[in-house]
């Protein structure tokens, strides 16, 4: 193979893995989901995804549009939370291995800063969207979940519950 060049080896070396990837890992996946149900599984019609659901408190069966709009609220609360928390961390890091260097200081300092008042205006979104999804549950009617203390928004998060 001294004939090729690298970028035409490296093509080959990944069309090698995928197939090979494919072959060990996929293949088998296919063959086991393609088999029957037979009256004596015990796998249940939906795969025990109800089971799941309820176990992860989240809606099964009719969702209202309600419930749909905290979940995404809250999903992409969530996430932009993350990065920031990491955005923090990473401006930290930026900060101690500086060694000294003015720009790298200023640097820093100024993505921590961004990162803080982003992740304050974060967690204000996420009091302004818990309020208002849970007056819009009263307003309408919906299924409230307050035994707990919680508003409703708090109750329906799939990422972990907030006491």
């Amino acid at each position: 193979m001294n004939f090729l060049n690298r970028k035409t080896r490296f093509v080959l070396n990944i069309a090698i893995l995928l197939t090979v990837s494919v072959t060990l890992f996929w293949m088998p996946a296919l063959t086991v989901s393609a088999q029957t149900n037979t009256p004596s599984a015990s796998i249940p019609n939906d795969y025990g995804l109800t089971t799941t659901a309820k176990g992860a408190k989240l809606p099964v069966g009719e969702v209202s549009p309600v419930e749909i709009a905290s979940m995404v609220v809250n999903s992409l609360l969530s996430v932009l939370g993350v990065l920031l928390i990491i955005l923090i961390i990473y401006a930290g890091f930026l900060w101690m291995t500086a060694a000294g260097d003015e720009q790298k200081i200023s640097k820093a300092k100024k993505i921590l800063g961004n990162a803080v008042v982003g992740l304050i205006i974060i967690l204000a979104s996420y009091a302004i969207a818990s309020f208002t999804i849970d007056s819009l549950e009263k307003g309408t009617g919906g299924a409230s979940d307050t035994s707990s203390g919680g508003s409703s928004y708090c109750s329906i998060n799939y990422l972990g519950r907030l006491v």
